[in-house]
């Protein structure tokens, strides 16, 4: 997909209700964006990290130690460089031997979504007959409470206003469905998306870890919440 930004109209644009032609679209679509934007950043930012304590186990050695400097450095190079090389082989093995968690609600797409109820709808937002945004909502833990889930918007169309337009869709939504607040999680590492949520008016809530495995700690889960 091009990076340029392709400025639009928003009278051109179109919301609609998602529809079964459009499932394998979305789908990869949505695939796309996890597996060459989201992901490659978390992971270069998780290791570029890592190499700080490189650099400092370095930088310790070479102040406390005269003779012990080459071994305690080739070590710690040792450690760090069999932490990274773990580290890749599990993520690349998880990545393309199997569907990620992320993905796995995405391999019933079509069937979730195709079987909504009043809480459950997914729209898209289209230009020129592509399909170039989405959301989703799904029933909460209440009856009083919704999810908002997949909200994407493809990079070269960002920056536009059009996630405000998905927003007061699925929100409108929401208000005739009599749900009382909208909740959803996003990954710390897209600052901005929650900055984005932010200033529609989600509040933010807890942030825990996001762990990959159960060693490596990627990034961190925000939750926002959105009284309607």
């Amino acid at each position: 997909m091009p990076e340029a930004a392709m400025r639009i109209n928003q009278q051109s644009v179109i919301v609609r209700r998602l529809q079964q032609k459009d499932c394998s679209q979305v789908f990869h679509t949505i695939k796309y964006l996890l597996y060459y934007k989201v992901w490659p950043v978390i992971v270069l930012r998780y290791l570029w990290q890592r190499s700080e304590y490189l650099c400092l186990t370095v930088i310790a050695t070479w102040t406390w130690t005269d003779y012990g400097f080459l071994w305690i450095s080739f070590l710690a190079f040792g450690v760090i460089g069999t932490w990274y090389c773990v580290f890749l082989i599990v993520f690349l093995t998880y990545t393309f031997a199997q569907e990620p968690y992320d993905l796995l609600d995405l391999q019933s797409f079509q069937t979730f979504w195709a079987n909504t109820t009043s809480t459950n709808c997914h729209w898209v937002l289209e230009h020129n007959s592509q399909i170039i945004g989405g959301v989703g909502l799904k029933a909460g833990a209440s009856s009083t409470e919704g999810t908002l889930t997949r909200m994407f918007i493809v990079p070269e169309y960002r920056r536009q206003g059009l996630s405000t337009i998905l927003l007061d869709t699925l929100v409108q939504h929401c208000k005739e469905c009599r749900l009382k607040k909208v909740q959803l999680t996003t990954l710390a590492a897209q600052p901005a998306a929650c900055a984005m949520y932010g200033k529609y008016g989600f509040i933010q809530g807890d942030t825990r870890p996001y762990r990959f495995g159960l060693l490596f700690h990627l990034t961190d889960l925000v939750d926002f919440t959105l009284p309607l």
